[in-house]
């Protein structure tokens, strides 16, 4: 049985080399590091679980970026006549995550053994796609990975690069937010005690709404501490979740569909990638229901795997793809159009990644006027919050002022 082992060694060059290797002892791996033209100078064996363990996936998280740059640089070593097993080498010794440089390793001793790319990638579906093994095997069968692979790498790069200005839309309202939290929290902690200790001792009647703040002071201040690791391990458990239960993900999906602003736009992301990643499956030669049923798999949102279950059913039955999914209410009655004349052409797999174009613009369009008119509203609220704690807390002051300079 293999084991995984984190190696430090010098080329024949003198350079340092540092990374993980898959072997049945030390002595194997030395000889494996040999092979590659390094000699070893320390090899120990790895913690358990690196490969593909609950731990691993939090601390060592594979995106798309890493999937597109996999993709492009793959495409790019074969177009230049290196063989599979020597392309996946030279990645690997290139990966700067440790748990994906390990997983390139194991799919390069697979395939070295005689596998197939897209039988090697099979192993880890927590990694890669099956959308991408689907299409990397029909490239396989068809002498056409490069192109194949090239295709997905422009896909995987568009949708990282979707969901960076998804992230980015949502990063000032964050700013601010925290911002407002910290300013909050410095006021009950350190300023309202002080006016809490003042009216106390000058027995002065207080409003209610001011009776209820400087209770709430008194109890984030005697608890501040308590409350922030409180918050912290939330916070934890949450991504955590978030990122390796799945029906944890599913109900959060599900809820954050009807946020508003937010839902809508994460529905538009949505049938976006639905278009994008239907649209290459169909391209590459996958037959509609095949594709489809790849997509229900693979897809992350809870509603778009809920409407493609219906999808299968309706395409069995005949059905057109877009007649199906016109009931769903997600779909713009544009795309659903498009998607028709499609189907009565034959060209659905390039109208799908038109619409996809489309409704990608669109989001760019939607999330810029988003950014635009989130930030008045949040200064603007933070500014009433800070406001109506201030004049809560200097109402009675002034109204004693008030009453002195009347006697």
């Amino acid at each position: 049985m293999n084991k995984t082992f984190s190696y430090q060694a010098k080329s024949y060059s003198g350079e340092t080399h540092r990374g993980l290797l898959l072997a049945s002892s030390p002595a194997e791996a030395v000889y494996a590091l040999k092979n590659q033209g390094l000699y070893a100078l320390d090899i120990k064996e790895a913690p358990p679980g690196l490969l593909d363990g609950i731990l691993a996936r939090v601390l060592h998280p594979i995106g798309m970026k890493d999937i597109a740059l996999l993709c492009r640089m793959l495409s790019v070593t074969l177009r230049s006549g290196l063989p599979l097993v020597q392309c996946l080498a030279i990645i690997a010794n290139q990966a700067g995550n440790e748990r994906f440089q390990l997983i390139l390793l194991e799919i390069r001793r697979k395939v070295e053994q005689g596998e197939m790319l897209s039988r090697a990638l099979q192993s880890f579906p927590q990694v890669f796609p099956l959308m991408m093994i689907g299409l990397i095997e029909t490239g396989e069968l068809g002498a056409d990975l490069d192109h194949i692979l090239d295709r997905l790498a422009v896909y995987f790069e568009k949708g990282y690069k979707l969901k960076e200005k998804m992230k980015s839309a949502m990063t000032y309202p964050l700013i601010v937010l925290c911002f407002a939290l910290g300013s909050l929290a410095f006021l009950f902690v350190y300023v309202l005690p002080v006016f809490d200790s003042l009216f106390t001792d000058l027995k002065i009647e207080l409003p209610l709404l001011t009776q209820w703040i400087f209770q709430s002071s008194r109890i984030v201040a005697q608890y501040f501490v308590y409350l922030l690791f409180a918050a912290a391990l939330i916070i934890l458990a949450f991504v955590f979740l978030a990122r390796c239960h799945h029906r944890f993900r599913s109900i959060l999906d599900h809820i954050s569909l009807h946020i508003p602003v937010y839902g809508p736009l994460l529905a538009k992301s949505g049938v976006g990638r639905f278009c994008r990643t239907l649209g290459m499956l169909l391209r590459g030669g996958v037959p509609l229901l095949t594709a489809v049923n790849i997509l229900k798999g693979t897809i992350d949102s809870y509603q778009m795997a809920q409407i493609l279950m219906v999808v299968v059913t309706d395409l069995r039955n005949g059905i057109s793809l877009s007649a199906s999914l016109g009931k769903s209410r997600i779909f713009p009655p544009m795309a659903l159009q498009m998607m028709s004349v499609g189907e009565e052409t034959g060209k659905l797999g390039d109208i799908l990644e038109t619409v996809a174009d489309f409704i990608e613009t669109e989001l760019d369009e939607t999330m810029a006027r988003i950014s635009t008119g989130v930030e008045p509203f949040m200064i603007a609220l933070m500014g009433l919050i800070v406001g109506a704690i201030v004049s809560a807390t200097m109402l009675p002051l002034f109204e004693m002022i008030g009453s002195v300079g009347s006697r």
